[in-house]
């Protein structure tokens, strides 16, 4: 009877077709390679290095602006979500912040974007859940 033997996992290094010193392996999940090597160096869940999520999740709002209005008439949910965003512009930290918000309602977000076809707030979206929620 023979053994399966299952094939080397290839590190992160390898798969983004980064040079192998770029990083040590201690730090593989937590990075990515030089932009001259490879993807941007990022450092999520630890300290952000090279994210700024506080720019992200305001780009995001923008893009919600931009679709639903300024004070989100029409629409019950959106109105309560504008009034929350200007809130916190205002320095009301009992309703979060920027990243707050929009990590708090990725899915109705998405669903915005979604049925609006933004592609582009779509994408930004999908970075700012990947990097910082």
């Amino acid at each position: 009877m023979s053994l399966l033997v299952p094939p080397k996992s290839t590190g992160l290094a390898e798969r983004l077709g980064c040079v192998a010193n770029s990083f040590t392996e201690k730090d593989e999940d937590l990075s990515m390679c030089d932009s001259a090597t490879g993807p941007k160096t990022t450092d999520r869940y630890v300290s952000f290095k090279g994210i700024d999520c506080d720019r992200n999740a305001a780009l995001v709002i923008g893009h919600i602006r931009r679709l639903v209005g300024e004070d989100g008439s029409g629409n019950p949910f959106w109105a309560q979500f504008m009034d929350k965003v200007e809130r916190s512009n205002s320095g009301d930290t009992g309703v979060g912040d920027a990243l707050f918000l929009v990590h708090a309602n990725l899915n109705v977000i998405r669903e915005l974007f979604e049925e609006r076809e933004d592609e582009e707030a779509m994408a930004l979206l999908e970075q700012v859940e990947e990097e910082c929620c």
